[in-house]
This record gives C-alpha cells, sequence and structure tokens, in this order.
C-alpha cells in the first residue's frame, strides 16, 4: 500500500496564502453583486406600477430616486441639446438625446433623455433632432447620472456651439454651460411617449445571473488552485524530492 507525505514548499505556499482568499474574496463580491441587482430589478419592477409624481412634489432626498416615475410640464429648448457619446442598443453604436425641458413653474430646467439614435457614418457630423414646439406634458423616471463612467476621451469645450457632444453627464458643469437651473436628476423618457427615440430602460447592465456564474468561476479557481497547491506537495513515501525550495 502506498503511503504519502505531505512537504509543503515555500513557493508553492506563500503563492497559494496570496491567491486563495483573492479568489475566494471575488466570488463572494460577485454574489453580494448579484443581490444587489436582484434588489434593485425588484425595485424597478415596483415603481413600474406607481403613478408618476409632479416633479414639484418631488422630495428633494436624492438617496431614493432613481427610477421613481415623475410627470413634468414645460417647453423644451430645442437649440441647445445635447448628444451622449458611445451608447449601444442593439449592438449599434449611437448616441443618447438628452435636451433640456425648460419648467417655468419652478424657473428650473431638467434633462430630458429622449433615447437612442445611430450616429452618423462621419464622426465629425452630428446628428439633427426634429425641434417639438409648445408646451409638453412628459412622463419618465428619474435617474441620478453615474459618476463612475469610463470614458473613450475628452471632447473639450472649445466653444458655445450646439449641439453638444459628451462623453459624461456632469449636471453642474451642463448647467453653467446652458445657463440654467438644473435639476439634479435627469429623466428618462418613458417608452410610450411622444418625442423620444429608441428607449429600452435598463436598470442593471449585467444580470443577476451573470453575477453568479462568475462567483461560480471564482470559487472554482479556488478549488482548482487547492488541488494543484495538494499535488505539488504530496510526495510518495520513499520518492527522492529532487525539486529546490
Amino acid at each position: 500500500m502506498r503511503r504519502y507525505s505531505f512537504k509543503p514548499k515555500i513557493v508553492p505556499t506563500l503563492a497559494t496564502i496570496f491567491l486563495l482568499p483573492c479568489l475566494i474574496a471575488l466570488g463572494f463580491w460577485q454574489l453580494q453583486r448579484a443581490e444587489q441587482k436582484r434588489e434593485l430589478l425588484a425595485m424597478y419592477d415596483m415603481r413600474l406600477k406607481e403613478a408618476a409624481q409632479p416633479i414639484t412634489e418631488v422630495a428633494t432626498d436624492l438617496s431614493n430616486i432613481d427610477f421613481l416615475p415623475i410627470k413634468v410640464k414645460g417647453e423644451f429648448d430645442n437649440q441647445r441639446y445635447i448628444l451622449l457619446d458611445n451608447r449601444y442598443y442593439n449592438h449599434l453604436l449611437g448616441y443618447h438625446v438628452l435636451t433640456p425641458l425648460i419648467i417655468k413653474e419652478t424657473g428650473k430646467a431638467i434633462l430630458i433623455n429622449r433615447g437612442w439614435i445611430p450616429r452618423e457614418e462621419l464622426r465629425e457630423r452630428l446628428p439633427k433632432i426634429p425641434p417639438v414646439q409648445g408646451s409638453q406634458v412628459l412622463k419618465g423616471y428619474a435617474k441620478i447620472p453615474n459618476k463612475n463612467v469610463f470614458t473613450l476621451s475628452h471632447e473639450p469645450d472649445k466653444d458655445d456651439r450646439w449641439p453638444r457632444r459628451i462623453q459624461q453627464i456632469k449636471l453642474t458643469q451642463l448647467s453653467q454651460q446652458l445657463g440654467l437651473e438644473l435639476y439634479p436628476f435627469i429623466l428618462l423618457l418613458a417608452p410610450d411617449q411622444a418625442h423620444g427615440f429608441a428607449r429600452d430602460w435598463n436598470p442593471v447592465v449585467v444580470n443577476p445571473v451573470k453575477h453568479t456564474g462568475y462567483a461560480v468561476q471564482w470559487f472554482s479557481l479556488a478549488g482548482l488552485l487547492v488541488i494543484i497547491y495538494l499535488s505539488v506537495n504530496l510526495r510518495r513515501e520513499g520518492q527522492e524530492d529532487t525539486d529546490e525550495n
């Protein structure tokens, strides 16, 4: 009967001590992300069933405002719309069109994300958005712009020409450029509303199932690391160990 002894080597041991906690931590992090996404989807589904609140009655507390149904009345600033660059829809590259809606009742304005349009073949050629005249009553969902956005390039503001192409929504900066007091959130125009483009608002980019799958991969790598570590350090009794530590 063969007998084995466990003789750990320094390098494999140090590598395992460093890598194993990292792999396990990454697995639990993905499980946590999956749970966060499930909670976000549940909140989104619940809010889709709520009645839209007038923007004048929306609380100033922004901690729980994402995807809150809101209705607003105002007029579009048709000349100064904004093109949010590098937006994908059905695997095609384009822009999200954001137009300021001026609310006379409050003296403020809110950026309306009207949805996605394709990009022109020549990047220098910006698409023209048909103007919408007169007072509009719109419904949509409040959304605080994400501050942690990866941008492919930086487009400096060389002049005051409009439309303006941007990589990231920075409301304070846009408020100064527009000369308007903007609400601290934007409005995602509801899919059933007029004057919009392609809209499929999804609160999550990566669904919970994928996060769970990623967690399984990290835990599997952790298990594989343990198996490799044991196989490297197990020696049959009587076998000469010629490896150097």
